[in-house]
């Protein structure tokens, strides 16, 4: 049931007799699989190094953690691809804002791609 929200939905609601029998987004589709994403945002300075624009995962390269996973939410892919993807052509690091995804055993699985921080020549002029 929550297929669709991995991709080209926000939010699925199913609905009995006017009333609201089952509410899922995309955390919760995340915490069936027993995934929880962590409610408080982080930023990370590095290098995006790869960015696939049909499926929204890409790899960011940090001196601290290393190469990290990451996925831009359905909802936002086209708004941020042109600044990731202008990022990709610069050798300066950004500043990312992420959410991390973790396992029940708190290990990180991938992040999830908000946006950029102070990068104000990175936005889209086609938006």
């Amino acid at each position: 049931m929550g297929k669709p929200l991995q991709r080209s939905t926000n939010k699925l609601v199913i609905k009995e007799n006017g009333r609201e029998i089952v509410y899922l987004d995309k955390i919760n589709v995340d915490a069936l699989k027993g995934n929880i994403v962590e409610e408080k945002a982080y930023t990370l300075t590095g290098k995006i190094i790869q960015y696939n624009r049909e499926t929204g995962w890409g790899k960011f390269r940090n001196s601290t953690y290393g190469k990290l996973s990451f996925r831009v939410a359905s909802d936002k892919k086209k708004s941020l691809e042109y600044a990731i993807i202008d990022s990709m052509k610069s050798s300066n690091e950004v500043m990312i804002v992420f959410y991390s995804v973790r396992d029940i055993a708190g290990n990180l699985i991938h992040v999830i791609f908000e946006g950029f921080v102070n990068n104000a020549h990175l936005t889209n002029p086609f938006a």
